[in-house]
């Protein structure tokens, strides 16, 4: 799909954002698993054995699911090891702590029982093995992931071109729309980002009532056409891109060797 040359493509994001409309899925989720991908695989192929990294992956417990499970690929077995290795020093000296505090007298473990059953103690053992700082993949795309919610709404107002193309595309997921709507400016930027939504979300339900329909015996010679992964498309809208499949990432580290 040629998307052609704006003079508002100067704007930063914006040819970004352009190009990924044209693809599957939400736009934003894709930039941000683009970028995350970059970070991840310079941290397994350069940073893993870096005294100071290991330190901040151990306070995060390392990554958020989302960006742990985007870790697997290709040569990336010994630099998951290493960054585990250290997350699990973390982890069992929180329960080295809570043994220690457990041993001494009869007297003194009923006492400890008597605290662990109340909560208190139950609770602050849990904080003890929670991350104690945010994911730090999550910590360098949140202001990236604003740049492009922020030009989406800036262009979706004056920019045909991208309204097109945002039309038909997928359209952004619920949650990074909701994001949007929670930042938007001005009551203009909101009606033309509801109104593109709703273009999208229609389409898309009528591709769901057609799968359905064709699924009802008196059509079910009908063929099949687009509205064949609209169930998978609606799951995406909802909630974001499936779970990564461990050993399908695309690195650019070496194969495992096996």
């Amino acid at each position: 799909m040629s998307l052609g040359k704006n003079p508002l493509s100067s704007t930063p994001y914006y040819d970004e954002l352009h190009e990924a409309m044209a693809l599957a899925g939400c736009p934003v989720c894709r930039l941000l698993d683009q970028t995350a991908n970059v970070q991840i695989d310079s941290v397994l192929w350069e940073m893993v054995n870096i005294p100071a990294f290991q330190e901040e992956f151990q306070q995060s417990r390392g990554y958020c699911s989302h960006h742990g499970w985007m870790m697997v690929r290709g040569g990336a077995a010994l630099g998951i090891t290493i960054l585990m290795n250290a997350v699990f020093d973390v982890l069992l000296e929180t329960i080295d702590h809570y043994d220690d505090d457990t041993s001494g007298s009869t007297f003194q473990q009923l006492r400890h029982a008597l605290r662990f059953s109340s909560g208190g103690r139950a609770d602050r053992l849990v904080d003890t093995m929670s991350p104690q700082t945010e994911c730090p993949i999550c910590l360098i795309l949140k202001p990236i992931e604003s740049g492009y919610i922020s030009t989406l709404l800036t262009h979706l107002v004056n920019d045909d071109a991208l309204t097109e193309t945002y039309q038909l595309s997928d359209g952004l997921c619920l949650p990074h729309l909701q994001q949007a709507i929670k930042s938007v400016g001005s009551d203009k930027s909101l009606a033309a980002l509801l109104a593109a939504q709703r273009h999208i979300w229609q389409r898309l339900k009528g591709q769901l009532a057609e799968f359905i329909r064709k699924n009802d015996y008196r059509f079910s010679k009908e063929p099949v056409g687009i509205e064949g992964d609209a169930w998978q498309r609606a799951l995406e809208s909802l909630y974001g891109p499936p779970p990564k499949t461990p050993g399908l990432g695309r690195g650019l580290t070496s194969d495992v060797k096996r």
